[in-house]
């Protein structure tokens, strides 16, 4: 009879460990390839049109054009009873342009495996059970019959013998992979790269465009109030 330790030979235990935690690398890998291939195809393109030469990569914009409201504040008049002091406040709406790095506005995925548990379980339960028994049964009959005699005699006897063994082995086993990965945000690099793409945007004025503006002012409690677009 094999004893308990015999049930854990040959387990591969250093392959129920490693192979999880190669598989874990395995897609940190790949989850990594993700990133990269994203940036590439997503936040940059090629502007090199020689295919026989290196690829030169820019970063890919958004472009569009919005209205930015700008105040100006003007005074005539030298404040006194002849000529008062007029403050007026013109308002412009200027047409901007502006350039937008689509990796300043888009989520850049970046997954990455934070924790890897294994947990393995094996539970041997062995146990036999004997059991003998013996059984001695001896019975005697006495009797007298005989032509020359009344009297006979005749003996009778019986022996039994049990025994029983009984052994029950119960194995069971669990093993559990647990992985977890998170998204906790753009590598710091990253960050750096797109804190400077951040700082390239600042938005221009189209050519050849004009903007509509309204004029407001006043002296004292009374005021006067002029709207309309500027001259050609």
């Amino acid at each position: 009879m094999s004893s308990i330790s015999d049930q854990f030979k040959g387990l591969p235990i250093g392959e129920l460990i490693s192979q999880p935690l190669l598989a874990a690398a395995q897609a940190q890998g790949k989850l990594a390839g993700v990133t990269e291939q994203f940036i590439k195809e997503v936040g940059l393109q090629n502007t090199e049109t020689d295919k026989g030469k290196p690829p030169i990569l820019k970063a890919r914009t958004v472009e569009f054009d919005y209205d930015a409201v700008v105040e100006k504040k003007s005074s005539t008049g030298t404040g006194t009873a002849k000529d008062p002091k007029v403050e007026t406040t013109t308002t412009t709406a200027e047409p901007r342009r502006m350039k937008v790095p689509l990796l300043a506005i888009v989520n850049t995925p970046s997954l990455s495996v934070k924790n890897v548990k294994i947990d393995f379980d094996m539970k041997v339960q062995s146990s036999t059970e004997h059991k003998d028994s013996t059984t001695v049964d001896v019975s005697t009959k006495a009797s007298y019959s005989a032509w020359w005699s009344p009297v006979s005699v005749s003996m009778t006897a019986s022996v039994g013998s049990k025994s029983e063994n009984t052994r029950k082995t119960d194995n069971s086993a669990r093993y559990t992979v647990h992985c977890e990965a998170r998204d906790d945000g753009p590598p710091e690099g990253l960050m750096k790269v797109l804190d400077i793409l951040g700082d390239a945007i600042k938005p221009t004025q189209p050519k050849g465009a004009a903007g509509s503006t309204s004029t407001t002012g006043g002296t004292g409690g009374t005021g006067a109030t002029q709207t309309g677009s500027p001259s050609p």
